[in-house]
């Protein structure tokens, strides 16, 4: 006997080694099958590879996954109309829409939206969660590169507020970014349900993984602060890690590293690695994850992802944003360059802390970020609508 059917919509693929929140909808997906859930699913693709691995990884669960590539308008000016209309819904092709209206008459008891622009989807849909990981509004405040970049902001808040003020119940997940939406949506019903990730798919070591004191992070650079983050690692942070720890490497990985952070593929121990398909590797060459990312909402999964397999983490206050860390007993938090690298030097410089943090990561991970108390706090939700 089931408790109840659930509709899912993704906006990427449910591979939990894929994109950033496919570690999320792999996590939710296995939960709820476990707690006897019918489960639909639908997402979009970009990914290939990732597509008939996300398949491997979910259909044994007992899922129905439906994976959609973004088909987009035939004609230049039908693309800019949609723009306009309704930014940022290309993603939501005609299959599937067509799909989910079909799963919807066949009769559902939640419809669950992961990520705002799948939204557009709540609309006319009773007993509809729109669950939302980040906002535009926090992730680019302040920044102004070129008067493409800033037409482009303009057109992403303006269609962030619209959207916002359409739904009615929204999952997020930190305290800061419910504020945010209750700042734009006062009528909305807004809940904090935490990042999980499923930890058996990251094996846990409470020895160093690499021999040599390799500092670094791994993101997508086409998010701008993840960019911000990499420039600062290089310019500001490590230069006083090498004075202390001269031996110290520096690795970047991620898509579009390359490319973006072209003016430093030369420096002297630096490593930048983009487009990498499997992020595993990478984090096994870190000593400690330096990750500091000067602003940007929501969870950091790749902060969640180095606390699970027992790498030391030192972030700032926006990266450590839904993770109830502590300074000095999990991670190290500093908001400032020099502070920052300091707390790097002392992670490289001390193994007694570094086993400390991991050992102390890891239970916050199983305790607070895995499927079980995660999802307990979602059907709470569910049971809301």
């Amino acid at each position: 006997m089931t408790r109840g059917r659930v509709i899912l919509v993704t906006l990427s693929e449910p591979y939990p080694f894929g994109h950033a929140l496919g570690r999320w909808y792999y996590a939710l997906l296995k939960e709820l099958r476990c707690r006897r859930y019918e489960v639909r699913c639908l997402s979009v693709t970009t990914n290939r590879s990732w597509a008939d691995l996300a398949r491997e990884a979910v259909e044994p669960l007992g899922v129905h996954l439906s994976l959609h590539p973004i088909s987009l308008d035939s004609t230049w000016l039908g693309r800019k109309w949609r723009t306009l209309r309704r930014p940022f819904s290309y993603t939501l092709s005609e299959g599937l829409r067509t799909d989910l209206a079909r799963d919807v008459q066949s009769g559902y008891d939640i419809l669950h939206l992961e990520q705002l622009w799948a939204g557009y989807l709540a609309e006319g849909r009773a007993r509809s969660l729109v669950a939302v990981h980040h906002l535009s509004a926090l992730d680019l405040r302040g920044l102004a590169f070129s008067v493409r970049f800033l037409f482009e902001r303009c057109l992403t808040l303006r269609a962030e507020v619209r959207l916002l003020r359409r739904l009615t119940v929204i999952g997020t997940l930190s305290n800061r970014l419910a504020g945010s939406i209750r700042s734009v949506n006062r009528q909305a019903r807004v809940f904090v349900v935490p990042y999980a990730l499923d930890p058996s798919l990251y094996p846990f070591m409470a020895s160093d993984r690499w021999g040599e004191p390799v500092i670094g992070f791994l993101a997508n650079m086409k998010w701008m602060p993840g960019y911000l983050a990499a420039r600062r690692l290089i310019t500001a942070v490590f230069p006083h890690v090498k004075r202390h720890v001269p031996e110290a490497k520096l690795l970047i990985a991620g898509w579009n590293a390359r490319q973006a952070l072209s003016e430093f593929v030369n420096e002297r121990d630096v490593t930048i690695v983009e487009n990498v398909s499997d992020p595993r590797p990478y984090f096994d060459r870190l000593q400690v994850l330096a990750y500091p990312v000067p602003q940007g909402s929501g969870v950091k999964v790749k902060v969640l992802e180095a606390m699970a397999w027992g790498i030391p983490v030192v972030t700032t206050t926006d990266g450590i944003e839904g993770i109830e860390a502590v300074d000095g007993e999990q991670c190290f938090i500093a908001d400032e360059d020099a502070t920052f690298a300091q707390r790097v030097v002392e992670l490289l410089q001390d193994a007694a802390l570094r086993r400390a943090f991991r050992q102390r990561a890891r239970a916050l991970i199983e305790d607070q970020h895995s499927p079980v108390p995660v999802v307990n706090r979602l059907e709470r939700v569910y049971q809301v609508l």
